[in-house]
């Protein structure tokens, strides 16, 4: 028997190996400035456009409302439906409910389309956020529902910030009777400066 067969169902390494090389100098990522070449107080620039997908239904699943929204690398969609019969018949309020997911290629920790915990409270998140900004008493025995989908992610928090606004222009384009519209940022502290 032979001594140098080769096993075609692994995967050979290399026939030579070499030492790694740890650097013990932690470098600081935000020095000289961001990743994406910002400057520390500098905005991802924006673009949003209300109702791209009322336009390509036109059964009578079509949303009342949606928008798209993006914000560096961050892509949401939002897509609102109502007012509609709600759970509750004698409800002198109407209620608010959110759906919110990250597409499985949205992101790296995302691996499957399975509804994840963090996303159940990033749901109940924007919820809390938004309704009070809607004028439920207008809108007795009625459910407005929002459906969040995350496109592309960069970063936890800005994807949050990105999903209110996106929410607040698809209400708008609903024509939901709204105190106000609700806008979004997100921060950080990097030693001294914001």
């Amino acid at each position: 028997m032979s001594h140098n067969v080769v096993d075609r169902r692994r995967i050979n390494g290399p026939q030579r190996s070499v030492e790694p090389v740890y650097t013990t100098k932690v470098l600081d990522p935000f020095a000289t400035g961001r990743l994406d070449e910002r400057a520390l107080d500098q905005v991802r620039p924006i673009f949003i456009k209300t109702g791209p997908l009322d336009a390509q239904s036109l059964s009578a699943a079509a949303p009342s409302g949606s928008a798209y929204y993006e914000q560096g690398k961050i892509r949401v969609s939002c897509a609102i439906y109502g007012p509609r019969q709600g759970r509750k018949s004698n409800a002198r309020m109407g209620s608010f409910d959110c759906d919110f997911k990250y597409a499985p290629f949205s992101c790296s920790w995302k691996r499957s389309h399975i509804k994840t915990s963090d996303e159940k409270e990033i749901a109940l998140m924007l919820e809390h956020s938004i309704a009070p900004a809607i004028r439920l008493e207008s809108y007795p025995k009625a459910s407005i529902d929002a459906f969040v989908t995350v496109i592309e992610s960069d970063g936890k928090a800005a994807t949050i910030a990105a999903a209110i606004n996106c929410i607040s222009a698809a209400l708008a384009d609903a024509g939901i009777e709204l105190y106000d519209s609700v806008a979004a940022c997100s921060m950080a502290l990097h030693g001294e400066q914001w």
